[in-house]
């Protein structure tokens, strides 16, 4: 995926947006795998709101492990990451305090994700008794690169057009 990105955008530089929530989600990743992990390359984001009012971001970013053994030297040693971050309100008021919240943070294999789904034409006429597919993401654009839905929160609604992005 980050041949793909770069190939297509060679002059790219990533917005401020995907660093952060890029940065934020491999700490996170880090401490809770008790990890070494080092960022390689930030490459999308999305911002995005819920009709609850809920505001969630996606980012897809590669890293590479910082202790290395010689099996994980002769193989490929860089990850492909997916992050979810949710924005808490909340937080806003302390100084200190980040107000977007790391949800989930998973690598994931090009063969094993799915890229989002917003901009799939879907006919409306189809009715449907539940719009929401808790296996993709329907916030985000293929490029971006997910789990399975289950293991995110936001971005499930297939309705017409539930979502807009802050990005």
């Amino acid at each position: 995926m980050e041949a793909q990105v770069l190939a297509r955008f060679p002059d790219r530089k990533p917005c401020q947006q995907a660093k952060d929530f890029a940065e934020l989600a491999l700490a996170h990743y880090n401490e809770t795998n008790k990890s070494e992990f080092e960022l390689a390359t930030t490459l999308l984001s999305n911002c995005f709101s819920e009709c609850s009012g809920d505001i969630y971001g996606h980012v897809n970013f590669t890293a590479v492990p910082q202790k290395q053994t010689a099996a994980e030297t002769a193989s490929k040693t860089k990850r492909l990451f997916f992050a979810e971050l949710m924005h808490t309100p909340s937080l806003e008021a302390y100084s200190r305090a980040q107000p977007m919240r790391v949800l989930c943070v998973c690598t994931i294999d090009d063969d094993s994700c799915y890229g989002g789904c917003h901009e799939i034409f879907r006919k409306i006429a189809n009715k449907r008794s539940d719009d929401m597919d808790y296996k993709r993401c329907h916030a985000c654009s293929d490029r971006i690169k997910h789990p399975n839905g289950q293991l995110f929160d936001g971005g499930h609604n297939s309705s017409r057009m539930p979502y807009y992005s802050a990005v």
